[in-house]
């Protein structure tokens, strides 16, 4: 039987990893096509709104929505009534969906998928990954390498993309060439690492671009005696008032990631490695 899931306007699976195939699949023009399908907009008026800009659609539908708040409920159904096409058609179960947002839905499977499931709701095919991380605060962090560019392409839930520059050269490109290690290297080999690169952290050897809370505000936390206050840019002389714990629970997460995906290719054969026993310290 296919998902029940499409009833929910916001879903997330409880996994902590997914290593794999991860296709996301837009609803495109979604509330248009949900006003159309409900009767609420006519077909001139439709095609009026398809043909204008985004910035306008979007003003022209919130003045509905102003003079009469129903219609966002309507939008609303109509969405979830295309999700539930869409996840029938396709015969999607519970177990292939990582994650489903108002007008999104994340699978993890490479199977071919019917985009078009009427007229009017057409699911594009917007990205795809080969790797999901759930970190700290469930921000979502998606990854995949493209052999084409030979670049990281990265998709980061909860931090835009002027703040995420901020951490392009420290803790962005270390989760980034975890991951890639993890795909392509020994995972032995990562863990090594990553123990490494954890020593270094919490002595704070690195550079003080590491020490940035990789966040919505990206700043650095300072903590003197009973007072806590962020800064938009640091210096070394600053670095041992940094509180680094926000990006320690990330680096831990990570690390257990790495950890359980190590174990799990070793016991199934998929590393043939006789190593010592390996000690982390997830202690605070």
């Amino acid at each position: 039987m296919s998902s029940k899931l499409y009833k929910q306007v916001n879903y997330h699976a409880d996994i902590d990893y997914f290593s794999g195939y991860i296709v996301e699949y837009d609803l495109r023009k979604a509330n248009i096509s949900a006003l159309l399908t409900r009767g609420i907009i006519n077909q001139n008026t439709y095609n009026y709104l398809l043909n204008a800009d985004k910035q306008y659609r979007e003003v022209y539908i919130g003045n509905m929505i102003k003079q009469d708040k129903n219609i966002y409920k309507e939008i609303q159904a109509g969405i979830i009534d295309a999700k539930r096409q869409f996840i029938a058609i396709n015969d999607i179960k519970d177990e292939e969906i990582l994650e489903i947002r108002n007008d999104a839905i994340y699978l993890l499977t490479d199977r071919p998928i019917q985009q078009q499931v009427s007229d009017y709701y057409f699911f594009a095919k917007k990205s795809f990954f080969t790797f999901y991380f759930k970190f700290y605060f469930n921000k979502d962090f998606f990854y995949r390498f493209d052999s084409n560019s030979e670049k990281d392409i990265i998709e980061i839930k909860g931090i835009n993309d002027e703040k995420l520059a901020l951490h392009q050269d420290y803790f962005l490109k270390f989760i980034a060439d975890t991951i890639y290690g993890i795909e392509r290297s020994s995972t032995e080999e990562v863990l090594n690492r990553c123990n490494e690169f954890y020593t270094a952290y919490v002595n704070r050897q690195l550079d003080i671009g590491f020490y940035r809370e990789f966040n919505a505000e990206s700043c650095y936390r300072i903590s003197m005696k009973d007072k806590s206050f962020l800064l938009a840019a640091a210096g070394e002389n600053n670095k041992p008032y940094i509180d680094i714990n926000y990006n320690l629970r990330i680096l831990r997460d990570l690390m257990k990631v790495v950890d359980s995906i190590y174990f799990s290719r070793r016991w199934s054969g998929y590393e043939i490695i006789i190593i010592s026993t390996l000690f982390f310290d997830y202690g605070g």
